[in-house]
């Protein structure tokens, strides 16, 4: 057993080492989508998937591990959860990994909310562009103005600023 136990505490350091790194990737990108570096944003998001991929290829080891241990979690790689997986530990077992466990979640909760503020601001960024788009291509329009169409195809065009009937 006591293998076992450290088997999964190297794993889940492993956990720790991984979602830090991604806390990083995150951070990185928060900066990125502020410099409007879309080649950096494409690196980025690479760089996510395959940081994604490491993370649940522990997840499946983990409950590998688990499992072998004779541990009846059933859990899959999508629906694990680290405090469902300590639940059925032995209780000296859980209160030997709880600190581990209690840096995973709180990394985990990082990482959700950075990764939250990224997807905020991208929807205002596209909103404001959005926006933009709107702004222009109705300028484009003709409108009329008392009585005459004002607009790029007219061909007396009117500055409604400068002109207006009486």
């Amino acid at each position: 057993m006591d293998s076992f136990v450290s088997e999964i505490e190297r794993m889940l350091h492993e956990k720790i080492f991984l979602y830090r790194e991604m806390q990083g990737l995150l951070k990185e990108e928060s900066q990125t989508l502020m410099d409007s570096d879309l080649d950096r944003l494409w690196q980025l998001s690479e760089k996510k998937q395959a940081q994604t991929a490491r993370i649940n290829q522990v997840r499946r080891q983990l409950l590998d591990a688990a499992s072998t241990a004779g541990i009846d979690h059933g859990m899959s790689a999508k629906s694990f959860k680290i405090s469902g997986l300590m639940r059925q530990m032995p209780g000296d077992v859980a209160r030997r990994l709880n600190s581990a466990v209690v840096t995973v979640n709180q990394l985990k909760d990082e990482i959700q909310h950075l990764a939250r503020q990224n997807m905020e601001f991208i929807q205002q960024y596209l909103s404001v562009l959005d926006d933009l788009f709107g702004i222009i291509t109705s300028a484009a329009e003709p409108r009329p103005g008392y009585g005459k169409m004002i607009g790029p195809s007219s061909k007396n065009r009117m500055n409604i600023l400068l002109h207006k009937e009486v």
